[in-house]
């Protein structure tokens, strides 16, 4: 007698292989995760429980995995940017990747400066 092949009750699953591609690749966007839920037509719960089931960690945290090849590839093009010769993007660069400040003194006081007068007589207009 062959044994007999027992089927799962319950509702089907909704992620399938590739539907996890998508979601990884969705979730380099930094959606949230009721856009997540919409974009797959089902509940928050759904995506929350397929990632907790297939990766182990939250939503957040795997929005934030995926997320940083994003932050990698923007930082890579910034750089590239500033050094192909784009002035703006060099400073910033300079200012966001290499902590650059600029140092302005917003008290509105002048310190240390002096104001020399100096007169030109009509016999030194050669100068």
């Amino acid at each position: 007698m062959a044994e007999s092949v027992k089927k799962k009750m319950g509702r089907p699953k909704v992620f399938t292989s590739e539907m996890d591609k998508q979601l990884q690749a969705l979730l380099r966007m930094r959606p949230s995760l009721e856009d997540t839920a919409a974009f797959f037509q089902c509940g928050t719960t759904t995506v929350e429980e397929h990632i907790k089931n297939e990766h182990g960690i939250t939503f957040r945290e795997l929005r934030d995995q995926c997320f940083v090849h994003t932050r990698y590839d923007l930082v890579r093009r910034a750089i590239n940017k500033a050094q192909s010769g784009d002035n703006q993007m060099h400073i910033i660069c300079l200012k966001n990747l290499c902590n650059w400040r600029e140092k302005v003194d917003h008290s509105g006081e002048i310190e240390n400066t002096q104001v020399i007068n100096i007169k030109i007589d009509s016999d030194d207009s050669n100068l």
